[in-house]
């Protein structure tokens, strides 16, 4: 079993901020201890900031080699500027630089399908300029996969999903790239 905190509990949220702020916190309640706590008491106060340090070990662990604010920007504004015909072969190509391997789909829903470590899935990827997405593609994309068993749905999105889209992207395993994950599979190099 995987543990997960609550989505808005502080160690979610401290998950999802710069590594840094853990770091900060965990500092501020050890001076908060040895200031305020009896001599007895001083290293017991100290050891609550403990969380903190993992927490943060944690954060940093993920962001470590999670591209910049700068670079997701640089490969969202050339993604802008390529059309359908232009991104296929380089999305192809990256995702064949990840091990995966990558077949046309014959599915009307998708554009890929996908192979990796005996997981197989489906990949949309032919709307990625849609300024908002409704529910419909992730739907009709997630339907195909079950239909013929596959495990794994992507959907590549740059601009906005629907709250519905969302909400059904959320509750129905569909993963959606976007610009940093994107920025990850380093489709245009800097």
């Amino acid at each position: 079993m995987k543990w997960k905190p609550r989505k808005n509990s502080l160690f979610a949220i401290l998950l999802r901020s710069p590594w840094w702020y853990s770091f900060a916190l965990a500092l501020l309640v050890s001076l908060v201890a040895i200031a305020l706590f009896p001599v007895n008491l001083r290293a017991a106060g100290v050891l609550g900031s403990f969380p903190f340090v993992v927490i943060g070990v944690l954060a940093m662990r993920r962001q470590w080699k999670q591209p910049s604010a700068a670079m997701v920007e640089r490969t969202s504004q050339g993604l802008q500027a390529l059309d359908w015909a232009r991104l296929s072969p380089l999305l192809q190509q990256a995702l064949g630089r990840q091990g995966y391997v990558v077949e046309a789909s014959p599915r009307a829903e998708a554009d890929f399908e996908l192979y990796k470590d005996g997981r197989k899935g489906l990949l949309l990827a032919r709307r990625f300029k849609s300024t908002q997405t409704g529910i419909e593609p992730l739907s009709a994309l997630r339907q195909a996969a079950d239909e013929v068993g596959l495990d794994d749905v992507i959907f590549v999105a740059l601009g906005e999903l629907s709250d519905k889209a969302q909400h059904f992207a959320t509750n129905n395993r569909v993963i959606v790239w976007r610009a940093p994950e994107l920025t990850a599979l380093k489709l245009i190099q800097p």
